[in-house]
């Protein structure tokens, strides 16, 4: 998940600079999950404070895509992509926005 999470919040090849966080490096999102290192798994509350930190809306689905969780009721409005994953088999999936 942090792999993912630098890659859709600081791409490079984004141009504008409101739709990604140019000092989000991996070594703060890991200090954001409370992880030690890369290969850690993260629970959806450790991903809820990374969004509500940074004001990211995520949307969590089950396997049937029934909405499971999400922070939306807090009015985020952002130019960064939404955070949207599948939760399944005790594993989470990320879900590109334009899929959902």
């Amino acid at each position: 998940m942090p792999e993912y999470l630098l890659k859709l919040y600081n791409n490079p090849e984004e141009t504008n600079l409101r739709k990604r966080l140019v000092k989000l490096k991996m070594d703060k999102i890991l200090q954001e999950l409370n992880m030690k290192t890369i290969d850690e798994g993260c629970s959806i509350t450790q991903i809820a404070v990374f969004c509500d930190t940074h004001k990211i809306p995520y949307y969590v689905i089950d396997f049937e895509y029934k909405l499971f969780e999400t922070n939306n009721n807090k009015g985020y409005h952002s130019n960064l992509p939404r955070l949207v994953f599948v939760c399944a088999n005790n594993h989470l999936y990320p879900v590109d926005d334009n899929e959902k």
